[in-house]
């Protein structure tokens, strides 16, 4: 039987990435390939809780604050 392929979307900030700051960046650099570019490999966020790192509370903030932060590229 054939098996049922799920289609999953790509994380946001590689499609950000892909989709606005790549052509940016091929310009600014004069690249004429897009295959040039650099690519991003992995995002790291780290955050610090800090004495409150068992309070599922202040963890619950910390994960909103992440998730709604506004992406800055510069």
């Amino acid at each position: 039987m054939a098996e049922k392929k799920t289609v999953v979307p790509a994380p946001r900030l590689k499609a950000l990435y892909q989709g606005t700051y790549l052509k940016e960046l091929q310009a600014e650099l004069n690249l004429k390939n897009v295959h040039e570019v650099p690519a991003l490999e992995k995002i790291v966020v780290s955050v610090g809780t800090g004495k409150k790192k068992d309070d599922k509370r202040h963890f619950e903030i910390v994960k909103n604050t992440v998730e709604k932060s506004p992406v800055k590229l510069q």
